[in-house]
């Protein structure tokens, strides 16, 4: 028995594979075509990767358009979407930035709503993996103020 080659259709390359399974918008959005399993009101953003796996789109569309993804960072989206996948809409960000966006905060700006800047920033310490805790300097001026106010007649006593 002669060993035959194995006919068939070839397979197609991961990255048409993938744009077969998008749709753009007139935003420039990739959005995955929804596909119910099951329930049709729940559909499957995810898609097979090679090694079994199931990944969520946008991590798909970057490990197929730019690459790895360097250990303890996630893919973010730029753009409003939130099903977006497009590669020019997404980039890579740390844990710590994607929970805060997550929740409608900016790094551009402190909680309070003061702008985050080099100007307006207090240095509060050193954390113990080197980085460097920060807090909004027109808020920690105001706190030491009111501070001060509340406490002065009491050093005079």
């Amino acid at each position: 028995m002669s060993a035959e080659k194995k006919r068939g259709p070839k397979a197609r390359p991961a990255k048409d594979r993938f744009l077969a399974l998008v749709r753009t918008t007139r935003g420039g959005c990739w959005i995955p075509i929804p596909k119910p399993y099951g329930d049709s009101r729940a559909p499957d953003f995810r898609m097979d990767a090679p090694n079994g796996k199931r990944l969520v789109f946008r991590t798909a569309a970057w490990l197929l358009f730019r690459g790895k993804i360097p250990a303890g960072r996630v893919i973010w989206r730029t753009c409003d979407s939130r099903f977006c996948c497009n590669p020019d809409h997404l980039r890579v960000v740390s844990r710590r930035r994607a929970a805060i966006e997550s929740i409608g905060g900016s790094l551009k700006a402190y909680p309070c709503g003061h702008p985050r800047t080099e100007a307006n920033t207090h240095k509060a310490g050193v954390r113990a993996d080197g980085s460097v805790r920060s807090k909004c300097a027109t808020c920690n001026r105001k706190k030491g103020l009111d501070y001060y106010k509340a406490n002065k007649n009491r050093s005079e006593t």
